[in-house]
């Protein structure tokens, strides 16, 4: 207790002992209802690793510490392990999905990304095999011109 709350007679305020007397019965009485080898266990039976279920049992513990020393019964400690162990399984479950999804997303930009690659060679390609085709025409039509000023020049001479 803070000095404040001392009677100046000096005996101290019974009635804030009797709080904290009672606020840690509760705490071993949420500690005693808790077992926290079977939230292990449910956690590793869900594909957790061993760390991953120690870490979710040391969650639990603390969170019954903390909801006994907030006034809260072992029911209600039970009911929010409960919901915090169903969030922790949905951000886990979101977590999974969102990492297959970047999975496939990456898959279908590898994909268009070598079709894309594909198409570019074909076109360049393409391109190399145009310009050879003009300059085979080119190089044809200047000999047929020059083919033919030589006949015309032989017609003439």
């Amino acid at each position: 207790t803070s000095p404040s709350k001392i009677p100046r007679d000096g005996t101290s305020a019974d009635t804030e002992l009797v709080k904290h007397a009672n606020r840690l019965a509760s705490v071993a009485a949420s500690l005693d209802s808790l077992d926290l080898e079977a939230l292990a266990r449910a956690h590793q039976g869900q594909g957790a690793s061993g760390i991953t279920a120690a870490a979710a049992a040391a969650a639990a513990l603390n969170s019954a510490i903390a909801c006994a020393v907030s006034g809260e019964g072992p029911e209600e400690v039970r009911r929010k392990l409960e919901r915090r162990a169903k969030a922790e399984q949905r951000s886990s479950n979101i977590k999974s999905k969102r990492q297959a999804d970047a999975r496939d997303a990456q898959r279908r930009r590898d994909a268009l990304t070598e079709n894309f690659e594909a198409r570019a060679a074909k076109a360049s390609e393409r391109k190399m095999n145009d310009r050879a085709s003009i300059t085979q025409n080119t190089r044809a039509r200047r000999e047929s011109t020059q083919q033919a000023a030589a006949n015309r020049r032989n017609l003439a001479a």
